[in-house]
């Protein structure tokens, strides 16, 4: 069903070097139809923005990506009761560091494939080289498989998961069984065990013949379905219960 509350979506895109677009999305449009608004923010590290803007983030990731969101989100929410976020991969990596960081101004998430631990991420991922490349860390990898001890002490200062004990909002997990370049057993799993264990509202779906993206038709269908029903469930039922009371 439809949401009658005034709901902000604040949708992250991934790369960083990636592009949110005034192209049409399925998973926007079927938000938009159930009343929310979408916000799509092409913080610092995003194509089309220029060279600079590119460059700009290596050794900045965790900060200036994630003060560009929260500084965009404050500028328009105002005019809105409730705001969320959904995003993906460095999308997921910024919001798990929005709840974490800002625990009470975001209502509930939902996250495709985080990155929420570097420090982690860099040895079993299929891309270790990213970590390295945005960390501004010397690429070594051919000369030197273990990341030295001060690379493993800033990839854990970058990461969300040191904001882990702060988050209070409700948190959707969606994973890729197959996903070789976030394995969700050292991230999105990993993340949930945590938030679970500490009493945080969260759950966790897991698509098993899927990777990355979540890109297969049905895979796409269930997890908007899935989001909106997080949102819809943390949202507009538990208001909904406390006026009845």
């Amino acid at each position: 069903g439809a949401t009658n509350l005034k709901t902000l979506v604040v949708s992250l895109h991934g790369g960083p070097h990636s592009i949110s677009t005034t192209a049409f999305r399925g998973d926007h449009f079927f938000l938009s139809q159930l009343g929310y608004s979408v916000l799509m923010v092409n913080y610092t590290g995003s194509l089309g923005l220029g060279k600079d803007s590119v460059h700009t983030i290596s050794g900045n990731i965790g900060d200036i990506d994630v003060k560009d969101v929260h500084h965009a989100v404050e500028e328009v929410a105002r005019d809105y009761q409730h705001v969320v976020l959904m995003g993906g991969s460095h999308g997921g990596f910024l919001i798990t560091h929005l709840i974490g960081q800002y625990p009470d101004f975001y209502k509930a998430a939902s996250i495709r494939n985080p990155i929420v631990n570097l420090a982690t991420f860099v040895g079993v991922s299929d891309m270790p080289d990213w970590a390295y490349l945005d960390l501004r860390s010397p690429l070594q990898l051919l000369q030197t498989p273990v990341p030295s001890t001060a690379d493993m002490d800033v990839m854990m200062e970058k990461s969300p998961i040191r904001y882990l004990d702060q988050v209070k909002c409700p948190v959707l997990i969606l994973v890729g069984g197959s996903d070789l370049q976030v394995p969700p057993t050292s991230q999105g799993v990993y993340y949930y065990r945590f938030l679970k264990s500490r009493g945080v509202k969260c759950d966790i779906k897991v698509y098993p013949d899927d990777g990355h993206p979540l890109s297969g038709v049905s895979c796409r269908a269930d997890s908007i379905m899935q989001t909106h029903r997080w949102f819809q469930r943390h949202l507009f039922w538990e208001v909904q219960v406390e006026e009845k009371k």
